[in-house]
């Protein structure tokens, strides 16, 4: 048996107004969404930066265990920072043969890191911290650190200079500020080397 019903299925699509409402909703968060874009891309070079710079001073520290052979001599192995904003730091084999020792030398390069993207070192961005607090090289943008690894042993042994022969710096802690040139905390990273040879990005 049939049966005949007068009703007709009918499907209902969006309004104009419905339409106008999902469209605003769009422009409104891909509003936020790009005007948030270009401090979340900052941020997150200089994370990638900081940790680079962490990877580098534990490469520098392995050369150092292991001893990495360079140029037939086996050298203890540095990381020199200088504290004039610099956009660079480097790797040194620090070779007995070649000049003043617990600094870089000419030949003694291993590896040059350049800073990316307008980050560099913080304004007296290099400091020493220990019990008596923390220090640094406010007024002397000639002043440097080597962070040195000796074989065998993982522990860091810190050496600066004001421009002329590095001495050693009994303290347990040094710190490499870096920022991407903008105010506030949240655009500044530490990466901190502990005289036990544990290095790391402090977290925000």
């Amino acid at each position: 048996m049939l049966y005949r019903s007068n009703r007709q299925n009918r499907s209902r699509g969006f309004t104009l107004f419905e339409m106008l409402v999902v469209v605003g909703i769009m422009v409104i968060v891909t509003g936020v969404v790009l005007a948030n874009f270009p401090g979340f891309r900052n941020k997150s070079n200089l994370d990638l930066v900081a940790q680079e710079v962490a990877v580098a001073i534990r490469q520098a520290q392995t050369y150092g265990i292991a001893t990495r052979e360079k140029g037939g001599t086996f050298d203890s192995y540095g990381v020199n920072f200088v504290n004039n904003n610099s956009t660079r730091f480097i790797i040194f084999a620090d070779k007995s043969t070649s000049g003043t020792q617990n600094k870089y030398d000419s030949g003694e390069l291993v590896e040059q890191f350049d800073f990316k993207g307008g980050i560099k070192l913080a304004s007296n961005g290099l400091k020493f911290c220990g019990n008596s607090g923390c220090t640094d090289f406010a007024g002397n943008p000639q002043a440097g650190v080597n962070i040195m690894f000796y074989r065998p042993d993982p522990e860091a042994t810190f050496k600066k200079t004001d421009g002329g022969n590095f001495v050693n710096v009994d303290t347990s802690v040094f710190s490499i500020f870096i920022t991407n040139g903008k105010t506030g905390d949240e655009n500044k990273r530490e990466i901190i080397v502990h005289r036990s040879g544990h290095i790391y990005v402090k977290p925000q």
